[in-house]
């Protein structure tokens, strides 16, 4: 219960909006009942010009997988995971001014973002995954709905990967170095330069030079000049 007067009538107005609460009849305080709920409906939601899309869009620093592996090529290309869209919805329009909806039987996510009060919905479907099929159709439906909201959008402009597989599944560095796990190979490819991977494949084409010293020298020699 709370006790309002004209006073505190403007108050709120002024807070919530012109036509929160009407103004008070009469000469004395009246008491009046206010729902938690109605607050919350209330409360002035994004607007258009309000939210960040040049946030909301930035460029993901790419996570890699080995999709592939062929001929002693592993394959690597880049991927985002659903809690990376998660963080970034999170972090630019709040958790209460976003929903994801997934529809099982037809593999379709959808996103909708609470925009001048109405909620704006964008869908895509999602394709099978090898691992875990159901959660992983799931995840990629989601991450597919957020690129049409240009979300994780860069990443269908960055090129695959190819570095040298001794073992037929693992990358490994032009020095040699398996890369273990997700975030090895991560590491190593965000911090790998258009020149460094030009000196890697340098490297992994070439496999009859690797015990000429000649060769190597050039190569350490290139390595200095493009770090």
């Amino acid at each position: 219960m709370v006790w309002l007067n004209s006073e505190n009538n403007e108050n709120i107005n002024s807070a919530f909006g012109t036509d929160f609460l009407p103004a008070q009849g009469g000469t004395g305080s009246e008491p009046c009942q206010i729902l938690l709920g109605a607050l919350i409906f209330k409360l002035k939601t994004m607007k258009l010009s309000e939210i960040n899309w040049e946030s909301l869009q930035a460029p993901f620093i790419p996570r890699w997988r080995v999709q592939s592996v062929k001929d002693g090529n592993a394959i690597c290309v880049p991927y985002i995971d659903a809690r990376a869209v998660h963080e970034r919805l999170d972090e630019v329009l709040t958790p209460a001014n976003w929903q994801n909806n997934y529809q099982a039987d037809l593999g379709v996510s959808t996103i909708g973002i609470l925009i001048d009060n109405d909620w704006v919905f964008k869908s895509d479907v999602g394709t099978d995954s090898k691992v875990e099929a159901i959660k992983g159709k799931a995840s990629d439906a989601f991450k597919r709905a957020a690129v049409i909201w240009g979300i994780g959008r860069n990443l269908y402009s960055i090129q695959v990967r190819v570095l040298a597989s001794k073992d037929g599944k693992h990358a490994y560095t032009a020095e040699g170095q398996m890369l273990i796990t997700g975030d090895q190979l991560s590491n190593y490819l965000n911090g790998m330069t258009e020149g460094r991977m030009l000196i890697s494949q340098l490297w992994k084409q070439n496999p009859g030079l690797h015990e000429d010293q000649r060769f190597r020298d050039a190569m350490n020699i290139l390595k200095e000049v493009v770090k």
